[in-house]
C-alpha cells in the first residue's frame, strides 16, 4: 500500500468514526423531537452555523495550520469537512503524478474510498443508537476519530499543500472570489440539491414513512439500509467514473431520485409491505453516493 492511499484510508476512517454517533442521532431528531419541529429546527441551526464556519473559519485555519491539524482541532465541525476534502484532492494529485494518470480519475477513486468509509458509518452509528442514546457516545466517537487522525495521518508538505502563507484578508475573501468562476456558480444548485435530498431522507422519510407506519425503533434499520447501499455504490462509482464519465452517472442518479419521488407520492405506507420501506432508502443511498462522489470530485478540480 502506497503512502498516499494509506493517508486517504486513515482520514476516511477517522472522519467516519467522528460522525458515527452524530449522523445516527441526527436521523432520529425529526422523530424524537417532533413537537413544534424542535428536532428539525435544531439540526437546521447546526447546519446554518456550519455554513458560516465554512465561509469564514475553514479557509483561515487551512492556510495557517494545514489540513491535518485543522481536522484535529475542529473535529466534528465544518472545517473538518474542508480539511478532509482538500487533503484528499492534494493526495490524489500527488498520486496522479506518480502513476502518470489523469488527476480526475485518481480523485474519483479516492473519494470513492472516502465515501465508502463515511457512508458505512450509518451502519455502525444506527446500530449503536439502538443501544446507546446519549452524549457519551458522540463524545467518545469524536475523540477516537481525532486520535486516529493525529497519530496516523501524515502531514502534507507545506509546498504541496498551501504554498506561501497568505494574509488574513486575502484568505478571508477567498471564498467570495470563487464566485467569479462561472463553473463554481453553476455547481451551487447541485450542491444545494444534495443538502435537500439528504435532509428529505433523514428528516421527512424517517418520520413520515418509517416512524408513522412502523415505529421509531425501525428508523435505525432504515438508515442502515441507506448506509450499506451508499457505501457499496461509492467505492464502485469511484472506479467506474473513469469508464462511463461523470455526466452519465449524474443522469442515472437524477433518474433514481425522480423515480423514488414519484413512487413515494403514489405509495401508501403499509406495515404489511415491510420490504418496500427498505427499498426506497437503498435506492436513495445509491443516488446520494453518486452525487457525493461526483460533486466533491468536480469541486476539487476548480
Amino acid at each position: 500500500m502506497g503512502r498516499n492511499l494509506k493517508n486517504v484510508i486513515v482520514i476516511a476512517v477517522g472522519f467516519s468514526i467522528a460522525f458515527t454517533a452524530t449522523g445516527s442521532l441526527q436521523s432520529l431528531q425529526s422523530s424524537l423531537n417532533a413537537e413544534e419541529g424542535m428536532g428539525l429546527t435544531s439540526v437546521s441551526v447546526a447546519y446554518s452555523m456550519m455554513i458560516l464556519s465554512s465561509m469564514f473559519v475553514s479557509p483561515t485555519l487551512l492556510n495557517y495550520v494545514g489540513c491535518k491539524w485543522t481536522a484535529v482541532i475542529c473535529l466534528g465541525a465544518s472545517p473538518l469537512v474542508a480539511a478532509t476534502t482538500t487533503y484528499i484532492a492534494i493526495t490524489a494529485n500527488l498520486q496522479a503524478q506518480i502513476d502518470k494518470e489523469k488527476s480526475e480519475d485518481i480523485i474519483n477513486q479516492y473519494f470513492g474510498i472516502f465515501f465508502f468509509a463515511f457512508q458505512s458509518s450509518n451502519i455502525w452509528g444506527n446500530l449503536m443508537s439502538s443501544l446507546i442514546l446519549g452524549q457519551g457516545s458522540e463524545t467518545g466517537c469524536g475523540t477516537m476519530g481525532m486520535l486516529i487522525i493525529s497519530a496516523f495521518l501524515d502531514n502534507v508538505k507545506e509546498s504541496e499543500e498551501c504554498g506561501t502563507k497568505k494574509s488574513f484578508c486575502s484568505v478571508f475573501f477567498a471564498t467570495f472570489r470563487q464566485l467569479r468562476d462561472y463553473r463554481q456558480v453553476l455547481l451551487i444548485p447541485l450542491t444545494t440539491f444534495i443538502g435537500l435530498e439528504i435532509s428529505f431522507l433523514t428528516g421527512d422519510y424517517t418520520s413520515v414513512y418509517a416512524t408513522c407506519a412502523l415505529g421509531i425503533h425501525y428508523v435505525g434499520f432504515v438508515m442502515i439500509c441507506f448506509g450499506a447501499s451508499s457505501a457499496v455504490t461509492a467505492v464502485t462509482v469511484g472506479r467506474l467514473t473513469k469508464y462511463t464519465g461523470r455526466k452519465a452517472l449524474i443522469a442515472f442518479a437524477a433518474m433514481i431520485n425522480l423515480s423514488c419521488i414519484i413512487g413515494l407520492l403514489i405509495w401508501k405506507p403499509n406495515p404489511d409491505q415491510m420490504a418496500v420501506f427498505f427499498v426506497f432508502p437503498a435506492l436513495w443511498g445509491m443516488a446520494d453516493s453518486i452525487w457525493q462522489t461526483q460533486m466533491n470530485g468536480k469541486l476539487d478540480l476548480y
